[in-house]
């Protein structure tokens, strides 16, 4: 027995750093890809977060407006909070509040690193258009899992302009609050 921990602790210590290398090729030659990364840009780059909370039932997000260049969303993305464990469905709408065709998809937060975006890819990407207003909204539930207040300060890329913070009941609803630059949750997209 202890001839065969000594070969298995010599062959760990030869091959254990080629192991994520070598499972990743065994996938590929089993008919299976490695995982991959959501690729694309952020639209987020940053912000400064306000108080939590979790009681409303309704769609919370912000506004945008697309700057002079369409970009096509491949990936939308909310926050995790520490504990959050619910499956979030995060949509991009149009200004009136009515969800785009193939532009949401479900967020699962539960098992997701805390303090910062899990993102799903959309089944299609959507291209935005040039100089349009749309919002950004995930779902949330009363007693669900927390989110941040309206007022989140963002910093984003060129691509966009946030507006100001958004609520909604449901299609064809948007509510905005604050300042322009701002939003809740926070949610985010990636683009091409």
């Amino acid at each position: 027995m202890k001839k065969f921990f000594a070969l298995f602790f010599a062959w760990a210590l030869v091959y254990g750093p080629f192991l994520p290398v070598m499972t990743a090729q065994w996938m590929v030659v089993l008919g299976g890809s490695p995982p991959a990364a959501a690729s694309g840009t952020a639209a987020v780059t940053g912000h400064s977060l306000t108080s939590l909370r979790n009681d409303y039932t309704g769609r919370a997000g912000f506004e945008f407006t697309v700057g002079g260049s369409p970009i096509t969303v491949t990936h939308v993305g909310r926050w995790v909070v520490a504990g959050n464990s619910g499956t979030h469905t995060v949509r991009i709408t149009d200004s009136s509040g009515n969800t785009l065709t193939n532009g949401s998809a479900s967020v699962n937060t539960s098992g997701a690193t805390a303090a910062a975006y899990q993102y799903t890819a959309l089944s299609t990407p959507v291209v935005l258009s040039a100089s349009t207003t749309y919002a950004i909204f995930s779902d949330e539930t009363n007693d669900g899992d927390q989110f941040y207040e309206f007022g989140i300060t963002l910093t984003t890329t060129a691509a966009i302009t946030a507006g100001q913070s958004a609520y909604s009941s449901g299609e064809g609803d948007i509510g905005l609050i604050g300042s322009s630059g701002t939003s809740y949750i926070p949610v985010n997209f990636k683009y091409q």
